[in-house]
C-alpha cells in the first residue's frame, strides 16, 4: 500500500513546491484552451502517459475538506460563477469551478449523504464527474498522479497505485485496469442558481484561483458536448443541437431520457422522462417546458408545476452526464456515438 501523507482540510504544500506545481501545471493545464499541443487524435488510443511532476512535487490527496454554509459565503462567491451541484440522498453541496483549478485541488475525496465521493475536474478535456469511491466494498482515495495522458489528468489509488484516467473514468493499469468508476449525477450551474434551487446547500471552500468560470464560460456551444453511459458505451448530445432545440427527447441505455439546455446559464438538465408508468414527451414553447398534456414543468429539477408555477407531483429521476470539450471527447472517446435526431 501506498504511503502517502494525507491533505486533510487546512493542510498545504510548502510554498516551494506549491509553486513548482503551479508553474508546471499552468504550462500543461490550461483551463482555457480546449485541445493543448499533446492532444492529438490518433488512430488508435494507447495509454502512454507522460511523467511531468516528481514525487516530491505531487499533491497530497484532499480527504474530508473544508465546507461552509451558503450564510458563510457571503459575497466571496459571485451569482454567475458555475459550480458542480450534488445531490445525494438529499443532501446537496456545491463545487465552485474557481476553486478546483489548480493541480492541488483537482480531486476532492469527499462524503456526502453517507456516500464515500470522488469530485474530479480537469481543465483541459473540462471533464467534471463525481464518482463513488467505493469498489467492490472497499473505500479508496484518490490523489494527482503527476503524469499527463494526451494532456490531461491521470490519477492513482493510494491503496494500490493504479493509474486511472480521469475523462474516461477507467482504471487503465495497475490491478484495477478495467474497472470503471460509477457516476452520480450533477448539474453545472451558477452559484445563484443553485442556491436558489437548494437554499440550505453546503459548499466546498478554498482559495479561488480562477476567475473565468463563469456563465460566459459555455458561450461557443460548437467546443462542448454532453456525454451518457449507454450499455457498454457512451453516447453524446452536441451543445449545437440543444442549444437550438433546447430540450431533446431521446431514449439511451433502453431508458426514455429528456436532456434541457439553460441558455443564459450554459447548463445541461437530463432526466428520465417517464414517471409511475407515464411517459412524458417535451418540447420548448414560449419560453416554457411543455409535456404533451399541456403541463408546464421545471427540468432544472425535474418537476411539474401548477397554475401558479409551484412544484406539483414528483420529481424525475436524474441522469448522471459526462461534459466534456468536443475535441477531448472525441479523442478519449472514439466509440462514442453522437446522437442525431430522425430528421437529420
Amino acid at each position: 500500500m501506498l504511503k502517502k501523507k494525507i491533505h486533510r482540510e487546512n493542510s498545504a504544500l510548502p510554498i516551494h513546491l506549491l509553486t513548482s506545481v503551479c508553474i508546471l501545471f499552468l504550462i500543461l493545464y490550461s483551463g482555457c484552451d480546449p485541445q493543448p499541443p499533446s492532444m492529438r487524435k490518433k488512430e488508435k488510443l494507447e495509454f502512454d502517459p507522460d511523467f511531468v511532476l516528481p514525487g516530491s512535487a505531487v499533491p497530497a490527496p484532499i480527504v474530508n475538506p473544508r465546507h461552509g454554509s451558503v450564510q458563510e459565503v457571503g459575497g466571496t462567491l459571485k451569482n454567475i460563477e458555475l459550480v458542480i451541484g450534488v445531490e445525494i440522498n438529499g443532501e446537496t453541496r456545491a463545487y465552485p469551478l474557481n476553486m478546483l483549478s489548480g493541480p492541488d485541488k483537482q480531486l476532492i475525496n469527499d462524503e456526502l449523504g453517507n456516500e464515500k465521493i470522488l469530485v474530479s475536474f480537469c481543465p483541459t478535456c473540462f471533464n467534471v464527474q463525481v464518482h463513488p469511491r467505493v469498489i467492490n466494498g472497499k473505500e479508496l482515495e484518490f490523489f494527482v498522479s503527476g503524469f499527463l495522458w494526451e494532456g490531461n489528468m491521470v490519477i492513482k489509488d493510494t491503496e494500490t497505485e493504479s493509474f486511472w484516467s480521469v475523462i474516461r473514468a477507467e482504471a487503465m493499469k495497475g490491478e484495477y485496469k478495467g474497472t470503471q468508476l460509477d457516476h452520480f449525477p450533477i448539474l453545472i450551474t451558477t452559484w445563484g442558481k443553485w442556491t436558489e434551487l437548494h437554499p440550505n446547500t453546503t459548499v466546498f471552500l478554498a482559495d479561488r484561483t480562477e476567475s473565468n468560470f463563469t456563465t460566459r464560460f459555455f458561450r461557443n456551444s460548437d467546443k462542448f458536448v454532453c456525454g451518457l453511459k449507454n450499455g457498454d458505451g457512451t453516447i453524446h448530445f452536441s451543445y449545437v443541437d440543444l442549444n437550438q432545440s433546447r430540450v431533446i427527447n431521446a431514449t439511451v441505455d433502453s431508458k426514455p431520457i429528456v436532456l434541457f439546455l439553460d441558455r443564459l446559464l450554459g447548463s445541461v438538465s437530463c432526466f428520465e422522462r417517464s414517471s409511475q408508468e407515464q411517459e412524458f414527451s417535451f418540447d420548448f414553447q414560449n419560453e416554457k417546458v411543455i409535456d404533451q398534456f399541456g403541463n408546464t414543468w421545471n427540468l432544472d429539477i425535474g418537476v411539474q408545476l401548477d397554475e401558479q408555477g409551484n412544484p406539483t407531483g414528483d420529481a424525475l429521476q436524474r441522469v448522471a452526464t459526462m461534459p466534456s470539450y468536443k475535441k477531448a471527447w472525441d479523442i478519449f472517446r472514439p466509440e462514442s456515438q453522437l446522437w442525431k435526431s430522425d430528421s437529420q
